[in-house]
């Protein structure tokens, strides 16, 4: 099947993957403020705004008037956390940096940074959500639902990261036997 032929839907795969990426990112964008630190300046944007009216609607929609507890303590996260997106750093991030994983750096040091967004930030949303069902069942499904999220963007993002070292690689190559056939050191 031809990459951009079109689902029964009428969308494309990567029109699919697009769309998953984005309500991945809305989902996430409900606990990572707890979660992140250092972000870039424009994170946690549009998925955040939408995160917001997510918490409100789960809130309205699930009978749990607790989400807006939630979402109180949740908006002073995002708050510091554009704060801190705004202090001046020494380096240059990503506009859209999702922030480095200080709660999983601080429980697992050893772990490179896509393994403690993809694995251990998701793991503590289970433990988090499944301790919080016992107070709210909604703000604890919130958070367990969030934390696939998290792990559905990392993964496509690592994936993303992975081909594009891939393609790199490949102009590499290409360009030194390139090179090697200027120099007449190559025939093909």
């Amino acid at each position: 099947m031809h990459a951009q032929e079109q689902d029964r839907n009428g969308m494309s795969q990567r029109q699919s993957m697009n769309m998953l990426y984005f309500v991945a990112s809305v989902l996430a964008a409900g606990v990572t403020p707890f979660f992140r630190a250092r972000p870039g300046r424009e994170y946690p944007g549009m998925p955040g705004f939408l995160a917001m009216l997510l918490i409100l609607g789960w809130a309205g929609f699930g009978n749990a008037p607790e989400l807006i507890y939630y979402l109180g303590v949740w908006l002073i996260a995002v708050g510091i956390m554009r704060i801190s997106a705004l202090m001046p750093r020494s380096y240059i991030e990503h506009s859209r940096y999702g922030g480095r994983p200080w709660l999983a750096w601080t429980l697992a040091p050893w772990v490179k940074e896509s393994t403690a967004k993809g694995a251990v930030e998701p793991l503590l949303c289970l433990i988090a959500g499944l301790l919080l069902m016992q107070v709210s069942e909604q703000v604890g499904r919130f958070v367990m639902v969030s934390g696939g999220g998290i792990f559905v963007v990392t993964l496509i993002e690592v994936s993303i990261v992975r081909r594009q070292v891939m393609q790199a690689q490949d102009a590499e190559i290409e360009m030194q036997a390139f090179a090697q056939r200027m120099r007449g050191q190559r025939d093909y």
